[in-house]
C-alpha cells in the first residue's frame, strides 16, 4: 500500500462503462448512453477492465470505456464500482458461451442432416429452438425456421455448413412467402 492510500485511502477515479456480459466484446468508443461510476478500488483503470456495478436488478457485469478524475462528475453522485473481475472469471464466461454454442450448432448439422454426433433434444439456453430442414408451417414459424438457420449460417465453423444451412433459411424463407 502506498504512503497516499494509507494516508487518505485508495485514489478516486470516474469511470464511463457499458453493460456487457463477460462473453460480450468491448463496444466501440461512443458519445452518447453510458453510464458513469466511482472507482475506489486498489488499482489504477484501465480501459477494456471487466467489473461489476450497481444495476437496476442488482450487481451487473460492465467494461470501463473510459477514464476520468472524480471532478468530473461536477457534484454528481455516482455509485460505485463493487468489483473487478479476474481474466480467468471471463475465461470461464466464454469457454461456457463457446460450448453452448458449439452444442447448438452441432443440434442444427444434425437437423440438417450434417454428420454430428449430437443426441440432446432441447437447445442450450438462449439458443433457438431447432427447426427442421423440410416440412411446411405457416408463414409466422417459417420465419422463425428462416431466422434460426440464418443465425446458424453467420455462427458456422466451416463452409460446408455456412452452404447448407443458407440454403435451408433460403428455403424456409420461400415457405414463408407462401404463407404469407
Amino acid at each position: 500500500m502506498s504512503l497516499w492510500s494509507s494516508l487518505f485511502g485508495p485514489r478516486e477515479y470516474a469511470v464511463r462503462v457499458a453493460f456487457r456480459e463477460l462473453h460480450q466484446p468491448l463496444p466501440p468508443p461512443r458519445l452518447e448512453g453510458w453510464y458513469a461510476y466511482l472507482w475506489r478500488l486498489g488499482p489504477e483503470p484501465k480501459r477494456g477492465d471487466r467489473i461489476i456495478v450497481p444495476g437496476i436488478d442488482g450487481p451487473a457485469h460492465a467494461v470501463v470505456e473510459v477514464l476520468g478524475s472524480k471532478r468530473d462528475l461536477k457534484g454528481c453522485e455516482a455509485k460505485s464500482v463493487i468489483a473487478l473481475v479476474s481474466a480467468e472469471q471471463v475465461a470461464a464466461a466464454v469457454a461456457g458461451v463457446r460450448a453452448r454454442q458449439d452444442l447448438w450448432l452441432d443440434m442444427m448439422r444434425k437437423s440438417a442432416g450434417l454428420p454430428s454426433s449430437v443426441t440432446r433434444r432441447r437447445p442450450p439456453e438462449g439458443y433457438d429452438p431447432i427447426p427442421p430442414a423440410g416440412g411446411d408451417a405457416p408463414a409466422e414459424a417459417a420465419d422463425r425456421c428462416a431466422a434460426a438457420w440464418a443465425r446458424a449460417a453467420k455462427l458456422a465453423r466451416d463452409d460446408e455448413e455456412r452452404k447448407r444451412f443458407e440454403a435451408l433459411k433460403y428455403r424456409w424463407r420461400a415457405v414463408r412467402k407462401q404463407g404469407a
